[in-house]
């Protein structure tokens, strides 16, 4: 007959070859790096990125208007901005005030524009 304290102590001993930390059980299932195939996934992403389909921002494409528009987000409202581009610029240069929030929106969201 078995002793149940060796019984316990060889469940134990089975268990612990079994239980593995998350950690552990990566690296035992990774062989290699983990980089391979991440890297031709933002690759792939970065051709899509620039090669997205559509027309530019009229704001990304004029560094004049973009420059202007800088220098007035922050102490401006966009009404008051889109306003003042509508005296400072032709019309055909002009923007509204959901194409400059837009705008405004996607530098923020880049880092390009500081938060304020």
């Amino acid at each position: 007959m078995v002793n149940p304290a060796e019984k316990v102590a060889a469940q134990q001993a089975a268990n612990a070859r079994t239980i593995r930390t998350p950690e552990t059980a990566l690296n035992q299932a990774v062989d290699g790096p983990l980089n391979g195939s991440f890297t031709a996934a933002c690759v792939a992403a970065g051709h899509r990125r620039q090669h997205r389909s559509g027309l530019p921002s009229r704001i990304d494409t004029d560094p004049e208007l973009q420059a202007f528009i800088r220098d007035g987000i922050d102490p401006l409202t966009y009404r008051e901005l889109v306003a003042e581009i509508a005296t400072a610029f032709p019309k055909d240069r002009r923007i509204g005030k959901s194409v400059l929030s837009r705008w405004s929106i996607a530098q923020r969201s880049k880092g390009k524009i500081p938060l304020t």
